[in-house]
């Protein structure tokens, strides 16, 4: 059956409609994980240093080049730390190839890596904080990823250990 008019206008625009929301974040407006990505990216290069504590084995198995993969080289700064952790200074320009190098081995992957995922789920709640200009200059975000097994209360589970810098705001200004 043919429309013709404005009822057919009207029906094409209302699939149109239904089509396009579907596609993008959905109809509660909330951000789809590549576009939350894009934003981190985004935020990530505006960044002087970013810092993320962890196991030296963590960061060489996460931030190594694939063979052929087209993945630049991470020459971060690395030096020890307590507790045979290491600390990781990357640039907003390291942190996006770090990131995008992390995204890529993620669950979309055909064979997704725990350690990158790890490592991407414990970076993004801090490059989620971070708002350009809205910080003292100096101020650098930090992770540290050492979760403990049974924690303070004794339990078995382990828990997130993902932990800001205590600097007062995890902002960075251009």
């Amino acid at each position: 059956m043919a429309f013709s008019g404005m009822r057919g206008v009207l029906l094409v625009a209302a699939l149109l409609g239904t089509v396009l929301v579907g596609c993008g974040g959905g109809q509660t407006g909330k951000p789809t994980p590549a576009e939350q990505h894009e934003t981190r990216l985004s935020k990530a290069a505006g960044v002087t240093t970013f810092r993320i504590v962890c196991v030296r084995d963590l960061w060489e198995r996460t931030s190594r080049v694939g063979f052929l993969s087209g993945d630049p080289e991470i020459k971060a700064k690395v030096t020890p730390a307590p507790g045979g952790l290491v600390t990781v200074e990357l640039t907003g320009p390291q942190l996006v190839d770090y990131l995008r190098m992390l995204w890529h081995r993620g669950p979309s992957y055909s064979n997704p890596d725990p350690l990158s995922i790890r490592v991407y789920d414990g970076i993004a709640p801090v490059i989620d904080r971070i708002q350009a200009g809205g910080g003292p200059a100096g101020t650098v975000p930090e992770v540290r990823i050492d979760d403990p097994v049974g924690g303070a209360s004794g339990s078995s589970t382990p828990t997130s250990a993902v932990n800001p810098s205590t600097s007062p705001s995890h902002t960075k200004s251009k």
